[in-house]
């Protein structure tokens, strides 16, 4: 487990902790596909990506932790992780999905 964040610490301290932690109670899916539609962390290309909505819903019911998806994606951004659109179900027979992820891998447990 991650010890707890301190009060002083930065809100980009404060993500990094967090991301370790979900990361570790909620493995990454190698099918970046499906676990991308349910908002859940997944690998694709190497690259360890969560979903921040479904990283807000951990944090709620894991930590108690009142925060949303723009402060999160703020907190992300200031400890270095990259917003990257991840393009789902591309091919002749449906259109794309798109989902906005955060590329965290340089969090990862």
């Amino acid at each position: 487990l991650v010890e707890e964040a301190l009060p002083e610490s930065t809100p980009a301290e404060m993500a990094k902790a967090w991301v370790e932690e979900y990361l570790s109670e909620t493995r990454p899916s190698e099918d970046f596909e499906a676990a991308a539609m349910l908002a859940r962390p997944f690998v694709k290309d190497g690259k360890t990506y969560i979903v921040l909505r479904g990283m807000v819903q951990w944090l709620r019911i894991a930590r108690g932790e009142k925060t949303n998806n723009r402060e999160l994606a703020r907190y992300l951004n200031q400890a270095g992780a990259k917003s990257e659109t991840i393009y789902i179900g591309a091919d002749q027979e449906r259109k794309p999905t798109t989902r906005y992820a955060f590329d965290v891998t340089a969090f990862a447990p």
